[in-house]
């Protein structure tokens, strides 16, 4: 087996989740996290039950209230509680 470069591994990047509901016009934050991907699952989860949600991510750089801030300037509120959550949450 040959040895991957260091340079050429993939780089645990810190990010921002935003999670949208666009039948509520909600956004949630979540983070920041390196891996996302149970939060995806649980987004596809929810869009195969017929809800209308997505998720993006967002650059560490950014800051929480930047991104609220944004998502708000687009017509959406801030939800109260999480619109998703990964599986290992809810056992």
């Amino acid at each position: 087996m040959r040895k991957v470069p260091n340079d050429l591994k993939r780089k645990s990047k810190e990010v921002w989740l935003v999670i949208m509901d666009d039948d509520r016009k909600e956004f949630s934050v979540e983070g920041p996290m390196t891996n996302d991907d149970p939060w995806n699952k649980a987004v596809c989860q929810a869009q195969k039950q017929g809800r209308q949600v997505r998720s993006s991510s967002a650059s560490i750089e950014k800051t929480e209230e930047y991104i609220k801030r944004y998502w708000v300037s687009q017509g959406y509120k801030e939800a109260q509680k999480p619109i998703v959550a990964p599986n290992e949450w809810l056992e």
